[in-house]
């Protein structure tokens, strides 16, 4: 909306906390990859805890998120504990 209307109009910024669970349905791809297409992208930060409500990622999801938010056209950085 910004590069459309201009930063007179649009002045903020939106930033989501998300995790496994939240990635895994398929709109928050959608939405992801068309935020990353408008330029427009939200700062999300992103706890990969490897946690579902049906158990262990591991069981359902096996992609990398980084790497997919890459494709998208985001900025990705990482940290390590």
């Amino acid at each position: 909306m910004r590069a459309e209307y201009g930063p007179e109009l649009v002045d903020h910024h939106t930033f989501v906390f998300c995790s496994d669970g939240d990635l895994m349905e398929g709109i928050s791809h959608e939405a992801a990859s068309l935020a990353g297409h408008w330029a427009s992208a939200p700062h999300y930060i992103y706890d990969d805890n490897h946690i579902t409500i049906d158990g262990p990622t591991e069981i359902t999801l096996g992609d990398d998120a980084v790497k997919r938010f890459d494709a998208y056209g985001w900025h990705t950085e990482t940290w390590a504990r």
